[in-house]
């Protein structure tokens, strides 16, 4: 959905950049998140960690609505359609590794934290930069591709 609001937003001709900007922002979002809520939520706690991401959401929704011009829809849409698109072997495929890699790279930071905190006894502030280390590669990698 990113890619089609993206085009919508700019130009033709600058398509690319946009894309290549938003998708770049949205890896390094990804890589730094992890780590930065795990040093923050070991320091003053999850809810309070929840509470900073619920503050920048409404942040974010703000300045969206601020920054975005309005958008008009250039057809109908129905519920039918995004079935009839799942029926593309390409799209599905799509979707079905999508699922997996967040699956996966959630599912990794997820499980590495409480693995290293007990079994290996690495410190709080250590698993941060493991994680960090982990992820501005994958960060990198996505803004280059």
């Amino acid at each position: 959905m990113i890619a089609a609001v993206t085009m919508k937003l700019v130009p033709r001709v600058l398509v690319p950049r946009a894309l290549s900007i938003v998708f770049a922002g949205s890896a390094v979002a990804v890589a730094l998140s992890t780590p930065v809520g795990t040093y923050l939520g070991a320091i003053n706690g999850w809810r309070e960690v929840f509470l900073m991401a619920r503050v920048l959401g409404v942040i974010a929704l703000i300045w969206q609505l601020i920054a975005l011009s309005s958008t008009t829809p250039s057809g109908q849409s129905r519920l039918g359609t995004l079935f009839g698109l799942l029926k593309r072997a390409q799209v599905a495929l799509g979707i079905i590794a999508s699922i997996f890699i967040f699956w996966g790279h959630f599912g990794f930071f997820i499980y590495l934290r409480p693995f290293l905190e007990t079994i290996t006894r690495v410190h709080v502030s250590d698993i941060s930069i493991m994680l960090l280390d982990f992820g501005i590669p994958l960060a990198r990698a996505s803004a280059e591709y």
